[in-house]
């Protein structure tokens, strides 16, 4: 299990081309103002989902605002993407008017991405495809010349992105 979920995520690495910049605070906030950090981020999930609603509106998937988006990040960032996701947070601790997530987001984490510093907004599904061919089967043999036992494990299991549109890549930092 823990090679497939190592592949997939890989796979979800790889993409190129889809590199969203932090977003400026929708408020105009300054740094270190507080709400800043979480304003800037709220604004660039809103920006990945739109991205991916906006790339994907010729592609023929029939999509709406109302998707569920996936926000993969690494445990790292669970604090900040945590927060983010909170409009309620927001609310309290500026005095600003209302700047929230304006889409469905479900926050996924893994230890197994390997940078720290990004995340991913994914329309999950779709084009993007993981399964088990075989699942981890343990296959067992006896050499009776040796006198012994002989034992593997194996499993087949592949994943592909079809559409990159479908990944956002969202920084952290300017």
């Amino acid at each position: 299990e823990f090679a497939l979920a190592e592949t997939y995520y890989a796979l979800i690495e790889a993409v190129t081309g889809q590199d969203l910049t932090w977003q400026a605070h929708p408020d105009g906030v300054a740094s270190g103002t507080p709400g800043y950090q979480v304003g800037r981020d709220i604004a660039t999930m809103n920006q990945g989902a739109f991205n991916i609603l906006d790339d994907l509106k010729t592609a023929g998937m029939n999509l709406s605002p109302n998707e569920t988006f996936l926000v993969l990040a690494p445990t790292a960032l669970k604090r900040r993407i945590e927060r983010a996701l909170s409009s309620k947070y927001t609310l309290q601790n500026t005095g600003m008017g209302l700047t929230e997530v304006s889409y469905n987001m479900k926050p996924v984490y893994s230890q197994l991405l390997s940078a720290t510093d990004t995340y991913y907004v994914i329309l999950p599904k779709r084009k993007l495809k993981g399964g088990t061919r075989m699942n981890l089967t343990v296959l067992t043999d006896m050499d009776i010349l040796a006198y012994t036992d002989v034992t593997a494990a194996w499993g087949r299991y592949g994943g592909g992105i079809a559409e990159d549109d479908q990944i956002q890549v969202c920084a952290t930092t300017d």
